[in-house]
């Protein structure tokens, strides 16, 4: 189930398969877009300087679907059934597939999130491969921004 945490290029995907071939996780790549008018406080690291505030803010940075669409690098498969031949060798994954959220939409582009997918050419099992935030993957950049229409 996902996690509702907006996603970034390091996080990973889910494992597939197409017969006895594995695909297994991978971090989804593509790039990020500034937003210009939606911003989070972090800490200053010039805190307590002289006329320093505790916290600045920082511009929100969320998945440019658009621009990633074709750049997600591909997975390369493995077969642990002798001869040992992954069929095919790899996958594509084009893009990113919005299933958790689907109506949150930040300066009018939606805002990938952990449970939306990749989808995948071929069409594996599962055919979206969901987008995980959690103990064994990397971190939202955001941990206290959750976005989403499913329950999480």
């Amino acid at each position: 189930m996902g996690s509702g945490k907006i996603i970034n290029p390091l996080m990973l995907d889910t494992v597939s398969v197409i017969g006895t071939t594995i695909f297994p996780a991978q971090p989804i790549g593509g790039s990020l877009k500034e937003l210009e008018t939606i911003k989070i406080n972090v800490p200053n690291p010039n805190a307590g300087a002289e006329g320093e505030p505790e916290t600045i803010a920082e511009k929100i940075k969320i998945m440019d679907v658009e621009t990633s669409a074709g750049s997600h690098p591909p997975v390369a498969g493995f077969n642990p059934i002798p001869p040992n031949i992954p069929t095919p060798p790899s996958i594509q994954r084009p893009t990113i597939t919005p299933v958790q959220n689907t109506r949150v939409f930040f300066e009018g582009n939606l805002v990938t999130v952990g449970g939306d997918g990749m989808s995948t050419a071929p069409l594996t099992v599962p055919p979206i491969r969901p987008i995980v935030e959690g103990p064994s993957t990397v971190s939202s950049i955001y941990a206290k921004i959750i976005i989403g229409t499913q329950p999480v």
